[in-house]
């Protein structure tokens, strides 16, 4: 009889739920718990539920970090020091294997129908956040720890709300294709302490739910589903990426011949030669050599900015504009979306993308989105919807939801447009901007971009900055945030 038993630590003392299957294929459980590690069984397989603090997710370079799978196309990556240190920790229990509180959370977010959201999960005195794209790929994490000594710090629920919302803005200022529509905070249902007063649903913005989770059953379910490997160290099947490889490759060789006149004629007299023309013949087991030699200058600069299938659809399906007539674009779309706002409606934050927007919206009828507004953004978007309209003093708050723009998108011409440096990009921002604007060097897919933000007075300051980038010859870029402050105007994006 095969048996699992999953651990987690649940204050001072480890919770174990074991899982065992017989012979009818029944599963019995069994709860047990022990004050140390070395107090607990051992069974067949032995999975713990560690809090991994200091991970990265999805990290490119692996040098000096191990990385565990959380499923075939997310990863943690941790310092190798500490991942021999957790599991020393834990070597009692024979080789176990390793989860983490992402596990849970990616497990929990794939099911979900809408995936635009936040969730989080509370577990160990620490609250862990992930948000995934459609492909349920990790796109956004971040965590917090919920306990302190300190006596002047402020009440969980104050602390939770503020974090949550930390982390919207970070999440947006990361991306922009998606949208928190909704946050989702999940509590062990079997645990009992201080997280279990919180109740952060009426302080945020967005709509929030506070919801039981069975830690050890979840576990359970991913383990038995095989959504994770059980060999957490083994890599997903790489067979396609390298067939991908191998084709490329072979155009290449076949891409110098061709430049050298090869292609003639093409005879294949066996499978060891092939002839190419009526003079030269190519061993096969030769082709290798030939691929080196082709200059690939022309095609390295070509491609240096593709890095995602975005980057290459983008040069396929998008319209080629000039740099000026690029931010023009994004300024008439900016304007288009003010003007829309009717006097019953006031905005407190306003969020652009490339494909989407977002208005954090007061009203002050609660018909005066479903009248007006609503049909007035379905000419631009396929998609228009709003968020549950909730009663605020004598208004109503509300999230409208735009998705899917309808008009064509468009890139910038780089060749006609080379990019300045980040550095001599900062020493012109600095001089047209107004005095405290922030500017930090960022990397978004690869590419080094300034992040800026700024405050104005109105949005007619904004379409100004956008002329002085035009003069200076910079590009503004997606996702750009407005956020109505007491006597001014906060407005984040980013330059290349």
């Amino acid at each position: 009889m095969n048996s699992i038993a999953i651990t987690i630590k649940e204050a001072n003392s480890f919770n174990i739920v074991k899982f065992e299957q017989n012979e009818t294929m029944n599963i019995k459980k069994e709860s047990l718990s022990c004050q140390t590690i070395d107090d607990c069984p051992v069974s067949t397989h032995n999975i713990i539920l560690d809090k991994f603090e200091n991970v990265t997710i999805n990290k490119q370079d692996e040098i000096g970090f191990d990385k565990i799978w959380i499923d075939d196309t997310n990863s943690l990556s941790v310092q190798k020091n500490e991942h021999r240190q957790i599991r020393k920790n834990y070597s009692k229990l024979r080789k176990p294997i390793l989860y983490s509180p992402y596990h849970i959370l990616l497990f929990v977010a794939k099911t979900k129908q809408n995936k635009d959201g936040l969730f989080c999960l509370i577990y160990d005195g620490l609250l862990y956040c992930i948000a995934i794209n459609k492909y349920n790929k990790i796109i956004f994490y971040d965590s917090l720890s919920l306990v302190s000594d300190d006596i002047a710090e402020p009440p969980i629920d104050e602390k939770i709300t503020k974090k949550l919302e930390a982390m919207i803005e970070n999440f947006y200022t990361q991306n922009n294709s998606s949208f928190v529509e909704y946050i989702q905070i999940y509590k062990n249902s079997n645990v009992d302490n201080i997280t279990n007063s919180i109740s952060v649903q009426n302080n945020l913005k967005i709509d929030t739910k506070i919801l039981p989770i069975d830690i050890h059953q979840t576990i359970y379910n991913i383990v038995s589903k095989s959504m994770t490997n059980i060999n957490y160290d083994t890599k997903p099947n790489y067979k396609v990426l390298k067939t991908t490889i191998l084709i490329v490759v072979l155009m290449g060789g076949l891409y110098y011949a061709y430049q050298n006149g090869y292609f003639k004629k093409i005879q294949i007299d066996s499978l060891k030669n092939i002839t190419l023309g009526s003079f030269k013949t190519i061993n096969t087991d030769k082709i290798k050599n030939y691929i080196p030699d082709i200059n690939t200058d022309k095609i390295r600069n070509y491609i240096s900015n593709i890095n995602t299938f975005e980057d290459i659809s983008q040069t396929i399906f998008d319209t080629k504009v000039s740099q000026e007539q690029y931010n023009n674009i994004i300024k008439n779309r900016t304007k288009r979306h003010f003007d829309m706002i009717s006097k019953d409606i006031y905005l407190d934050k306003f969020y652009l993308s490339k494909n989407n927007a977002k208005l954090y919206a007061t009203l002050l009828y609660k018909e005066s989105f479903s009248f007006v507004l609503k049909d007035k953004l379905k000419m631009y978007y396929k998609k228009v919807y709003s968020t549950k309209i909730k009663k605020y003093k004598n208004n109503f708050k509300t999230s409208i939801i735009c998705k899917e723009k309808k008009a064509e998108n468009y890139y910038v011409d780089r060749i006609k447009n080379k990019q300045k440096t980040t550095s001599k990009m900062k020493s012109i921002v600095s001089d047209i901007f107004p005095l405290g604007t922030k500017i930090k060097i960022k990397t978004q897919k690869k590419k080094k971009k300034l992040f800026l933000k700024t405050y104005i007075k109105n949005v007619v300051e904004f379409y100004s900055l956008i002329d002085k980038l035009n003069e200076k010859k910079l590009n503004i870029q997606y996702p750009i945030i407005f956020k109505k402050q007491q006597n001014n105007i906060e407005v984040k994006f980013y330059v290349e």
